[in-house]
């Protein structure tokens, strides 16, 4: 993460992603603080990494399609809630969520739905 004077104040580690231009697409605090979720964006690959905050140590990484974001964390921190945008389009996107382990796969929570967390508005199909 880099400060606005250019100063280098946290390197987010990069696991197994083997790109020279990756950019950090979303990230998302846990409930507790303890924990980053992070997506970095890598040509046409979206690689979701969760780090301890005290430590900075990468807890686990995984490689997902083009197009995901991480917009939050369950209050129980149990789960990651994803926006996946494969097309770019809204029609295409949905919204998933993820077990903060790294375990299994993202689950549909629902289609055509995007989300903005920012203004907490939401635009439907």
């Amino acid at each position: 993460m880099i400060n606005f004077d250019g100063t280098v104040l946290y390197t987010l580690p990069v696991g197994d992603m083997d790109c020279a231009e990756g950019s950090l697409s979303s990230w998302a605090w846990s409930a507790d603080g303890q924990h980053l979720a992070y997506v970095m964006t890598c040509g046409d690959a979206s690689w979701l990494s969760v780090v301890e905050t005290m430590t900075g140590d990468l807890l686990w990484q995984q490689a997902l399609a083009a197009g995901v974001s991480v917009k939050a964390w369950s209050p129980d921190d149990h789960y990651l809630l994803l926006q996946m945008r494969p097309t770019g389009l809204l029609a295409d996107a949905s919204i998933e969520r993820f077990a903060s382990d790294g375990s299994g796969a993202p689950e549909p929570v629902t289609r055509g739905l995007f989300i903005d967390i920012v203004s907490g508005r939401n635009e439907g199909k």
